[in-house]
């Protein structure tokens, strides 16, 4: 009877040692899950994988086409300008819309590469003020928005900045030395990739960002999970091109700013080569420069066409 209890209490012990080995590999198991959960969102999440989301995220391009007849004849009547609607070809045998706003006797040409919303007409206001300042404008839409045909992504509306210049050039007969670079927010990316790869006479940034990378992070957090060297390219380092050497630069910015904070332009000032500048308008945010502080923002723009020269 002892022996048999013995061998009982033996086979008790070893179910419970079974149970306990079993919890065990059940709390391995499920540590092992977590991880490999984890891993795949850090994977799904990385901007490498999911491009075409980034894409829709940065891009919001819109399509609309505006009666600007009234507009058109304000232009004449003020500055005596007669806008000029045109389409030229882009990479990849797309058709890009732009506008041509020549105004007389100036040969100071600005090339606006704008935002990553709207199109070409919510830009009029800017077309306003450069007018006023002695400047004729040239501005078109990337692939996707407006007219434009084609699809928005960080490398094709690169390449449609450079395309928009050679327009100029090559038929508007534009001198490279007489185009003033122009980036407006996401447009400043463009701007700087743009000088990276042809001579200008002068560069404005308005409301642009030191990196996308930086800007990215601070309106979506999870960002700060991923190094900046796996991130997509063009990788739009605006710092990195304007610490080089370069023309002259205007930098204008929002003080109030809260969709590309004041102290990216403070960044990049920081770290630009000269000749440089920096404006500040105290009570602007992101889309009402032109608007908001416009005084400031005008006598910047024609004191630094004066700088220029004819």
């Amino acid at each position: 009877m002892v022996a048999a209890t013995g061998s009982m209490d033996n086979q008790s012990a070893r179910k419970k040692l079974t149970r306990q080995e079993i919890f065990k590999r059940i709390l391995k198991l499920g540590g092992f899950a977590v991880v490999v959960e984890v891993i795949c969102l850090y994977v799904v999440l990385c901007p490498l994988f999911w491009m075409p989301m980034f894409n829709q995220v940065i891009f919001q391009p819109d399509r609309t086409v505006f009666d600007t007849k009234t507009v058109n004849a304000q232009f004449q009547t003020l500055f005596h300008v007669q806008r000029q609607d045109v389409m030229f070809d882009g990479p990849r045998g797309t058709k890009l819309s732009g506008s041509y706003f020549e105004l007389p006797g100036n040969d100071k040409v600005v090339l606006i590469n704008h935002g990553n919303a709207g199109n070409i007409e919510h830009r009029i206001p800017a077309v306003v003020n450069l007018l006023q300042a002695g400047y004729s404008v040239f501005l078109y839409d990337y692939e996707g928005y407006g007219k434009s045909t084609g699809k928005p992504t960080m490398q094709n509306v690169c390449e449609d900045g450079v395309f928009a210049f050679d327009y100029l050039v090559k038929q508007r007969h534009v001198l490279a030395s007489n185009i003033i670079l122009f980036g407006e927010s996401l447009g400043s990316a463009v701007t700087c990739q743009l000088l990276t790869q042809r001579s200008c006479g002068a560069v404005i940034i308005q409301s642009g960002f030191d990196t996308l990378y930086r800007v990215g992070r601070e309106h979506f957090v999870w960002l700060y999970l991923y190094p900046e060297i796996i991130m997509p390219k063009p990788r739009f380092d605006n710092m990195e091109v304007l610490s080089k050497p370069h023309p002259p630069l205007l930098i204008i910015h929002g003080g109030k700013d809260n969709i590309i904070p004041f102290h990216h332009a403070e960044a990049l000032m920081k770290v630009a080569a000269e000749p440089k500048q920096l404006v500040k308008l105290p009570n602007a945010e992101h889309n009402d420069i032109y608007t908001t502080d416009r005084e400031i923002s005008s006598k910047a723009l024609m004191e630094f066409r004066k700088s220029l020269g004819n």
